[in-house]
């Protein structure tokens, strides 16, 4: 399987971001601007639970 396309709504400091992957990837930018979240979002997706201590129904904003 191959991640294409990822979009984040409303996921932790994501209101609205839409991440293209192709070829080799990395993920860039400040403190707090979100990495680890973009991250986070594609593990939750693939193992429905999350790498933090916290459970998923905290980590997602419905």
């Amino acid at each position: 399987m191959f991640t294409e396309r990822v979009r984040l709504l409303n996921f932790r400091n994501h209101s609205d971001s839409i991440y293209d992957f192709k070829n080799i990837n990395y993920l860039e930018g400040d403190n707090g601007a979100g990495k680890t979240s973009v991250l986070e979002s594609l593990f939750i997706l693939f193992n429905l639970k999350s790498f933090r201590q916290q459970s998923v129904k905290k980590t997602k904003k419905f």
